[in-house]
């Protein structure tokens, strides 16, 4: 460095590079170090399981999905509750009351409520009035009004009828765990692996 007339020390441009020869080896050892430290804590995080699934088990997951979207469920192996979100394969995606999604085996799943009624899907009453007046039908409409939906549902014979989708199930479910379903949709070698 060399002294100015006002005071002030001049940097050379021999000086400035070394110091900027300096500061970037320094720079590439922090680098390198905090490249060993990730390195190192990958190693230590426990290893994801990688699922592999055929065509079959996407195929049927699919179909499982668009019928039980939505249905209350249970992961038996974490006792975690969660309505059913999406199937790919043979994971079944919930997510829990906490608002976070979780993953759990197909063979896992237990069914614990059939999901809300939707368009043109076959429901049956059960609020409080009499159920023989209202049979068993497809619901075909629904509406917004003050107490929540109301819903028209069409019985294969005789007329229309109308419900708040609270007064409303879902038919054709088969509750509990998915595992004893005497056809789990899913293949039974898939259990083990």
């Amino acid at each position: 460095m060399m002294p100015e007339a006002n005071g002030a020390d001049v940097v050379s441009p021999g000086d400035a590079t070394a110091a900027d020869v300096m500061q970037n080896a320094r720079l590439a050892y922090l680098v390198r170090q905090a490249a060993l430290v990730m390195r190192r804590q990958e190693a230590a995080r426990p290893r994801r399981e990688v699922i592999a699934h055929s065509a079959e088990d996407l195929d049927v997951g699919n179909v499982f999905c668009e019928r039980h979207r939505h249905a209350q469920c249970r992961d038996a192996a974490s006792e975690r509750d969660g309505t059913l979100m999406d199937v790919i394969g043979t994971s079944v995606y919930l997510r829990g009351h906490d608002g976070l999604e979780f993953v759990c085996r197909m063979h896992d799943l237990v069914i614990l409520a059939s999901p809300p009624p939707i368009l043109y899907r076959r429901v049956r009453y059960i609020g409080s009035e009499d159920p023989a007046l209202r049979p068993d039908g497809e619901l075909t409409e629904l509406w917004a009004v003050d107490q929540g939906k109301l819903a028209t549902v069409q019985p294969a014979n005789g007329h229309a009828w109308f419900a708040l989708t609270t007064d409303l199930e879902r038919t054709g479910f088969v509750l509990g765990p998915v595992a004893d379903w005497p056809k789990p949709p899913y293949r039974s070698d898939a259990v083990g692996s």
